[in-house]
């Protein structure tokens, strides 16, 4: 068992969909070489038919992406660039300068989109800084907390074993964290201040819970949140030593 994903970001949900869209773009293309009209259902499955190295990494990249796989950006990059590359290939057929127009744009939004989920792969919640084979304890630095259940109310105490602004890993020995879903409430104690963060599950991983925070309405905090103790143990050099999952 890895790292397991309960709730997909806007990131993820968008790559999916463009990752749809560019079969569709390049049955546009091939239309358009063909002569023949976009909207021609038989022509679309033709496609799949026609590039199976194609239709390998479009599964391989969805199936990757929706675990957050690392190496789902090598074979995200294979994905466009064969797409792009046939494209062209298109275009130096007839010289269609609307197959080159369109192959630049999803040139642009192909690069946007791999950039986001390279970044998207690097946040706190996918990567728990500590394998299943780890001896000790799971981090270097003693930042103890615990989360409260919205459902239930219950407790359970654990420690960060991996962070961002966004988010962070929480690791507990206590098996009842297994049994948490959804929404919680992060609590963390340091040098008598206690910090609080209202946050959800979004992924999980041999005794830990990937969470993220929920920042709605903390411009009228009336307590210390998560950002405040972000910037205190960034100023005292605290950071990840490692990440891997």
């Amino acid at each position: 068992m890895g790292l397991k994903v309960h709730k997909y970001s806007e990131v993820t949900q968008n790559l999916i969909i463009f990752l749809l869209l560019s079969i569709f773009f390049l049955h546009i293309n091939i239309s358009f070489d063909r002569g023949l009209s976009a909207l021609n259902i038989d022509a679309l499955k033709e496609v799949f038919f026609e590039f199976p190295i194609l239709n390998i990494l479009l599964f391989g990249s969805f199936f990757s992406i929706i675990r957050a796989k690392k190496y789902s950006k090598t074979l995200l990059a294979l994905f466009f660039i064969h797409i792009s590359v046939y494209s062209f290939f298109l275009f130096f057929k007839n010289f269609d300068k609307i197959i080159l127009v369109l192959n630049f744009f999803y040139i642009v939004f192909s690069f946007y989109f791999y950039i986001n989920w390279s970044f998207e792969l690097k946040k706190a919640v996918y990567l728990p800084s500590y394998t299943p084979y780890d001896i000790g304890n799971k981090t270097y630095y003693d930042l103890r907390g615990k989360v409260v259940s919205n459902k239930s109310g219950q407790k359970v105490s654990g420690y960060i074993v991996n962070w961002d602004q966004e988010g962070c890993f929480f690791y507990s020995e206590d098996p009842a964290l297994q049994d948490f879903r959804g929404k919680l409430t992060i609590e963390i104690d340091y040098e008598g201040l206690t910090f609080t963060q209202k946050a959800e599950i979004v992924t999980s991983y041999y005794g830990g819970k990937g969470i993220k925070f929920l920042l709605e309405g903390d411009s009228k905090k009336s307590r210390y949140t998560w950002n405040d103790f972000f910037k205190i143990i960034g100023d005292r050099g605290f950071s990840p030593l490692y990440s891997r999952k």
